[in-house]
């Protein structure tokens, strides 16, 4: 009876050791799930807008091309115009020809003449972006240095940033370029995995993809007012430790060296 009790006992435990393995495999699977709903879901809205955005550049080409169009025609309405009045004049004392008025030109912004696509399609347009416009106001610079703040980072990949945070201690986060989208990336230290937040970079501003967002005026800005504001409220995400580089040169050199 007394190893048929320890046997009984074995199954037992090797049964709820099992069990126990199960669960946490199946924990595990759900939230990987979840987080990449969760950064198709963003992508998603990401890829809406900036197809709204080249539409509305379109329009914006076709209404300059019918203004111009509309004021070559009635330049050469009033050129005929007045041709016809001179003709009928003695050439002998009629003063000198009358010059047609010139039409207004119509800028076409560079803009809207070549639209940007709706996503970088490689790392070359992706540093052309960031130096042509992005340098200057995306706040990434310590005032009081001039230094590039710890927690930027370069065009890396979602691997490598997990990668930098593993062995941090959670509220640890940095910001990267983005790969996929004209934006960046935060990516967070959590408990019990990474979470990674898109962030919308406009002409307006920067803020996180998502309804009822506050729109900052630099990623300083962004990162300093998350430093006492959760990202989202269910998730009490606070940026409390700055992940900095750990390669030479940094990741981000490129985007910051001068064009050839």
């Amino acid at each position: 009876r007394s190893r048929e009790s320890v046997n009984s006992m074995k199954e037992k435990r090797s049964s709820e050791i099992y069990s126990t393995l199960q669960r946490k495999r199946q924990d595990f699977e759900k939230q990987a799930m979840e987080s990449q709903q969760e950064v198709e879901t963003l992508w998603k809205e990401q890829e809406k807008k900036s197809k709204e955005a080249d539409i509305k550049m379109r329009e914006s080409a076709r209404q300059a091309r019918t203004e111009y169009r509309e004021s070559v025609r009635k330049s050469l309405t009033l050129v005929q115009a007045v041709g016809a009045f001179s003709g009928g004049q003695s050439t002998d004392n009629s003063g000198p020809p009358v010059p047609p008025k010139r039409h207004k030109k119509v800028t076409i912004p560079q803009s809207v003449r070549k639209p940007r696509p709706a996503k970088p399609e490689n790392h070359e347009m992706i540093i052309d972006w960031f130096q042509d416009g992005e340098k200057e106001r995306v706040g990434v610079l310590e005032p009081s240095t001039g230094n590039v703040v710890p927690w930027f980072h370069g065009i890396i990949t979602r691997f490598d940033s997990e990668k930098i945070l593993l062995e941090q201690k959670t509220g640890s986060f940095l910001i990267r370029v983005s790969e996929k989208v004209w934006g960046y990336t935060l990516s967070f230290k959590a408990t019990d995995r990474c979470k990674h937040f898109l962030i919308d970079a406009s002409e307006s501003g920067y803020q996180f993809i998502g309804a009822n967002q506050t729109v900052h005026e630099s990623l300083f800005s962004l990162v300093n007012f998350h430093k006492d504001n959760p990202i989202t409220i269910s998730g009490g995400e606070k940026l409390l430790h700055p992940s900095g580089q750990i390669v030479k040169p940094p990741d981000y050199s490129q985007l910051f060296q001068d064009k050839k």
